[in-house]
């Protein structure tokens, strides 16, 4: 138990230096000083970058994976409720990857990205099903969900970058939370928005934005 902790920590030090920084430049020796932790531990569980490449995808999909995404069904305020855990899990998911990394893996690294790509694919898709169904329902506004999910993947990360903030001075935390309204309006009837509330969001966003700034 003890040694898939460590190796899990060192992960997660890898994954949140690369995110910022990029990979391309790291050698196993840069690997060893981010990942905290000391040669002998780093080459027990990785033998080159490459293998430490192969260990982050994995990790990244896993997550995917374990992202709790709502189950469509027929009760409104169920579906209203399942809205806002559709939406905890896209910020969970769009903080955690920056569009640095997935360029830089897509040149270098084809074959993980095309793996990655696969897992985002069939998350988008099990969210697309459930926007779908309540349109279905009236509940959700009669518009391509696609959209939507652009909307997700170019505005999240855009609004947790440090330059675009400080450029335009906005603080993440509000700008996450006028994004998460702007949402509502996107997708939610107007008679229905009155049942959501963004505070509902609140922890969520507190633990990204600890984890990022």
């Amino acid at each position: 138990m003890a040694k898939t902790s460590k190796r899990t920590d060192m992960l997660h030090h890898l994954i949140s230096y690369m995110n910022i920084n990029g990979f391309s430049d790291l050698r196993m020796d840069d690997i060893i000083r981010i990942a905290h932790a000391s040669r002998t531990t780093v080459y027990r569980y990785f033998s080159s970058k490459d293998d430490v490449m192969i260990a982050v995808i994995t990790e990244y999909c896993d997550f995917i994976d374990d992202l709790q995404l709502p189950t469509a069904n027929n009760d409104q305020t169920a579906m209203l409720i399942g809205l806002n855990e559709l939406i905890k899990a896209q910020l969970l998911f769009e903080s955690s990857l920056s569009r640095r990394f997935r360029q830089e893996l897509a040149t270098e690294y084809p074959q993980l990205s095309s793996t990655l790509n696969t897992a985002i694919e069939k998350f988008d898709q099990q969210q697309r099903q459930f926007y779908t169904h309540g349109q279905t329902l009236k509940l959700f506004n009669q518009a391509n969900p696609t959209l939507w999910l652009l909307a997700d993947h170019e505005m999240i990360p855009t609004l947790l970058d440090e330059h675009y903030l400080v450029t335009h001075s906005l603080s993440a935390r509000q700008a996450l939370i006028d994004y998460v309204n702007f949402k509502y309006q996107q997708v939610v009837r107007p008679e229905y928005q009155g049942q959501l509330s963004v505070r509902d969001l609140d922890p969520t966003i507190s633990k990204l934005l600890q984890s990022r700034f």
